[in-house]
């Protein structure tokens, strides 16, 4: 066994990243001479790259053929190891390299041959993936559970014995997988912790799972050797590298110069424009840069952060750009030839991007027109959507910014709001840098998700059409192909497509297909007209529901037993994630244990029972008393800040009647969370991909929302 002309850390890292990626046991070895076969990159990042082509080209197509290895004794590191294998490859190499290896976005964007903004996508819809994956479509994994998750995996990654060296012998590329493989331990977990206690017991865990080291066989009872050598490692550390406050500073006045900017352009003001999270995130970095540099160390995350911040400032800058201005930005800059021969590479890339950022926008936009659009119903005494003559010069103005910014809108007269999507004729011209299937797409985006709360959110016979007009897309895209080949805009309807057929055939406890013993003869009747020759020749779907159809049929149409089986899927050609659809409920309305205490402070009032609450279990108290219509208990958790109007200013304009009109039952979990000294930051998912943000601010020891008036609209 010899070693190259390599850096023995490289190698490690390497090494360890291969076996995170999926790359088998004995397939590691030929990686590693793949890597770092003749001159050894300079680059850290064309290390990973070339690892990621050799598992992409020689491992993932075989992955089928190979079992799991067990790798870890705690079996929580195993399930969360093994559900990352299950990520489709670009969204695992982007959440390995962002948590594993504290990789900035720019070198995982030149790794994944992607986008920065398509590496902010796959890493978001990697997190609601293993959301989704650890609880089954139980109980709802915190923000902070996943995070800790992580940690520890890291840190069992970190503790197996890796050589680090390349043996001479080169292995056959496709050796059968021999390797004996553990029995795989019973998955109990601290992904379903939930109720009431679920706090303590995550806290004595994590204080068991850092006291077990020190009791592994033959580790003595003597710690002073790895203390020293902890010493010895801090004094060869180098000086810490700050950001010079120059840099800072010209960052700062960068951002506001954009912001300004994209005032002018959008009609929105500083603080509405924060409120979307792609934006909050860039408009914050200085703040970030100068809490770093008050460090006395640094993680290697925060390390890369302060060696790359002139890459940041060029990158974050460029950032701060309307959706559809961001799209001609792209189209000018990189263009169609730099994504080789795949035809939907470049489109792919460009629709994700624009889906992606356009959500803030349409969520911020229409609260902010049924917000005038109300005022000025209720200053004029008129009720309806405004006709053209009465409307005040201030919606105008609004009107024509959504317009030249690619959107169009519509008022719905049941919740006298306004719903604001991408449309209208600027947005008409852009596509034509589209590929054809994704101009359709585009003019015609289905409204997701299909499901809510195990509820269908359309008629049951509009079903069968969105059915067929989703598989038509789904099939042209793959063109009867493997799944791995989907692009990332279709990879996410094709699960919307699985999720609402198999609804639609098992039904749910909220929406059940049966009544007294017996399928409904409305579902009976659609099933009927779905299941005629034409479609069963030309759809999957109908073919589905045909043998689900006969076989109740062969039962006159009796329910049979344990018959809700609506986590069961159907598995279609283009099917993404076989036999493992999970549908994640919704964080409101609350359940359990969290209930129950919303319910105590509700009653009482009292301020100390939200002491022991994160700024995450705040935040859902505050959804909670809006899905309740309780201003009372809304108006209790708002922090006295200048932003809060007065009680009576309050209660004038918040009544139980606008709160029932606001929509929270589609938050789905926290996904960026942001911190600094005076007040913290959370967003949250929705179910179709917009966000809801939320400032909270520091009040005699306890947490409260800061007053913001679009929560109300």
């Amino acid at each position: 066994m010899t070693t190259k002309n390599n850096n023995q850390k490289e190698t490690v890292k390497i090494e360890q990243f291969l076996l995170q990626i999926g790359t088998p046991e004995n397939k590691k070895m030929n990686g590693l001479r793949h890597v770092f076969n003749g001159e050894t990159p300079e680059d850290e990042a064309a290390l990973f790259k070339s690892a990621l082509t050799y598992h992409k080209e020689k491992v993932e197509p075989y992955l089928a053929e190979y079992e799991e290895e067990q790798l870890f004794p705690y079996p929580e590191d195993q399930e969360l190891h093994d559900s990352i294998h299950k990520l489709p490859l670009q969204e695992r190499a982007v959440w390995i390299l962002t948590y594993f290896h504290a990789l900035p976005s720019t070198s995982i964007s030149m790794i994944i041959n992607e986008s920065e903004d398509s590496v902010a996508i796959r890493q978001q819809a990697a997190r609601e993936k293993l959301h989704t994956l650890l609880t089954n479509g139980e109980n709802g994994l915190s923000e902070s559970q996943l995070d800790k998750s992580m940690d520890f995996l890291l840190g069992a990654y970190e503790k197996l014995e890796l050589p680090g060296v390349i043996e001479d012998e080169e292995l056959p590329e496709f050796a059968e997988f021999t390797e004996n493989v553990a029995e795989e331990p019973k998955p109990v977990s601290r992904f379903k912790w939930a109720g009431p206690a679920s706090g303590t017991l995550i806290i004595l865990l994590i204080g068991l799972a850092f006291m077990l080291p020190a009791f592994e066989p033959g580790s003595g009872s003597q710690n002073e050797s790895a203390e020293e050598e902890q010493e010895e490692k801090q004094e060869e550390e180098p000086e810490l590298t700050r950001i010079p406050e120059e840099e800072i500073k010209d960052l700062e006045e960068a951002i506001a110069e954009n912001l300004s900017s994209l005032e002018s352009k959008t009609g929105m003001t500083k603080r509405e424009l924060r409120q979307i999270n792609y934006i909050y995130q860039t408009s914050t970095v200085a703040e970030e840069a100068r809490t770093i540099n008050r460090l006395d160390e640094y993680e290697e995350h925060e390390r890369d952060f302060v060696v790359n911040f002139s890459d940041h400032k060029e990158y974050l800058t460029y950032e701060l750009k309307a959706p559809l201005e961001f799209v001609d930005e792209e189209i000018e800059n990189i263009g169609a030839q730099d994504y080789g021969p795949d035809p939907f590479a470049f489109s792919d890339m460009l629709a994700s991007t624009l889906i992606y950022r356009s959500k803030g926008f349409e969520s911020m936009y229409g609260k902010k027109m049924t917000m005038l659009h109300r005022n000025h119903a209720e200053q004029n005494n008129t009720e309806g959507a405004p006709s053209s003559a009465d409307i005040p010069q201030e919606i105008k103005s609004l009107q024509e910014k959504i317009r030249d910014n690619g959107f169009d809108y519509a008022y719905h007269s049941e919740t006298e709001s306004f719903d604001v999507f991408l449309g209208g004729p600027v947005f008409t011209e852009k596509l034509v840098h589209f590929d054809p299937i994704y101009q359709t797409y585009l003019k015609d985006m289905p409204e997701l998700p299909y499901v809510i709360n195990q509820k269908i959110r359309m008629p049951l016979d509009k079903v069968p059409a969105e059915l067929f007009k989703i598989e038509e897309w789904l099939q042209e895209v793959t063109g009867g192909e493997d799944t791995a080949g989907i692009p990332w805009v279709f990879d996410e309807l094709a699960l919307e497509h699985e999720r609402l057929l198999t609804v639609f055939i098992y039904g749910t406890e909220e929406q059940s297909n049966f009544e007294d013993g017996r399928l409904k003869e409305e579902v009976q009747t659609v099933w009927e007209n779905l299941i005629q020759p034409e479609y069963l020749e030309k759809y999957e779907s109908a073919a589905a529901i045909k043998k689900i159809y006969d076989e109740l049929a062969g039962e006159d149409f009796k329910k049979p037993e344990n018959w809700n089986r609506y986590n069961n899927v159907i598995d279609l050609s283009y099917s993404v994630h076989p036999n493992e659809l999970y549908v994640q409920e919704p964080l409101i309305p609350l359940k359990g244990g969290e209930l129950s205490l919303f319910e105590d402070y509700q009653r009482s009032q009292d301020s100390s029972i939200l002491k022991e609450l994160s700024s995450e279990e705040i935040a859902l108290f505050y959804l909670q008393a809006i899905d309740s219509a309780d201003p009372e208990t809304v108006y209790s958790l708002l922090a006295d800040t200048p932003e809060r109007p007065s009680r009576d200013e309050f209660f004038e304009t918040v009544t139980p009647k606008t709160l029932e009109a606001v929509n929270v039952s589609d938050i789905l979990y926290p996904f960026s969370y942001f911190e600094n000294d005076n007040r913290n930051s959370i967003f949250f998912e929705t179910m179709n991909h917009q966000t809801w943000m939320f400032d909270l601010a520091e009040e005699n020891d306890v947490k409260k929302i800061v007053f913001n008036k679009y929560d109300f609209y």
